[in-house]
């Protein structure tokens, strides 16, 4: 921190000025992808730097029968998050393998894969950002969702698909610690309605089928999904940097369910409502 704290003031007195910076994050998920360049973004902010937007490359987990290019397309117009920054052009730029660790140049091109080690130790610059976050995402055209206003809607997200005891067990969320939280919660708020956003099998999730105005959504359109994260009034967050994104973009309570150190909680998050 001692070493970020003083490349940060240096930079203050010695201004990278006319200097960019892009993220040509390789291809990865929606969620990661954005990530990546939304933590570009944020360190261009903080370091004085020009950011120049490399729109998403090769999204991963395509669905059979859907084209690369249009599902790639789709989740850069979806997220819309280069809308007003200049696109990056070929050009010839430094590497930079360690964000955390440079002293940045006056007059030079920059790249970077992501910058979450930096920008990590700065919550609040996105907590500066989050709207124009959500003036970019909300944009562009979203999914229709049949929420009601009459009732309190509670969106989970569950990890699965690549992620399970066995598989990236750190990201993973066991049923029997959800099972309780969802209990407590539908006693607590009786006007709830729990939508469970997740991957695999009804029979996987038998556990829920005890919980009355619960329902599961698996294997949904994914962008449809990830509206209802953003849109719910409540949003219980997975491991997830797809969750982390919509709790950025929610104006709802967000409980924050703790992974990596670079997605950092915002300050008006509440705990997380799992005992695992």
């Amino acid at each position: 921190m001692k070493r970020l704290f003083l490349l940060a003031q240096l930079n203050r007195f010695f201004p990278p000025t006319g200097s960019t910076i892009t993220c040509p994050c390789p291809s990865d998920g929606a969620g990661s992808e954005l990530c990546a360049r939304l933590s570009t973004l944020l360190y261009a902010k903080l370091r004085g730097l020009t950011y120049l937007h490399t729109p998403m490359i090769d999204v991963t987990h395509v669905p059979e029968n859907i084209d690369q290019k249009l599902w790639t397309d789709s989740w850069e117009s979806f997220f819309n998050l280069g809308l007003g920054e200049s696109l990056a052009e070929p050009s010839q730029r430094i590497i930079l393998r360690k964000p955390h660790r440079v002293f940045l140049q006056k007059r030079t091109h920059y790249e970077a894969n992501h910058c979450h080690r930096y920008v990590a130790n700065f919550p609040e610059a996105y907590q500066d950002f989050r709207n124009d976050f959500r003036h970019r995402y909300h944009s562009s055209e979203k999914p229709e969702l049949s929420l009601s206003a009459k009732e309190h809607n509670v969106a989970v997200h569950l990890r699965r698909g690549d992620v399970s005891a066995d598989i990236n067990s750190s990201r993973y969320t066991p049923l029997k610690a959800v099972f309780p939280a969802l209990k407590k919660l539908l006693n607590e708020h009786p006007d709830s309605r729990i939508r469970i956003f997740s991957e695999g099998q009804p029979k996987d999730f038998a556990l829920f089928d005890a919980l009355p105005r619960t329902t599961l959504h698996l294997n949904t359109d994914p962008f449809e999904t990830f509206h209802h994260l953003v849109m719910a009034d409540r949003l219980l967050m997975a491991k997830s940097s797809f969750s982390f994104l919509a709790a950025l973009l929610s104006r709802g309570i967000c409980h924050h369910e703790p992974f990596y150190y670079f997605y950092p909680r915002m300050p008006d998050w509440q705990d997380c409502l799992y005992h695992t």
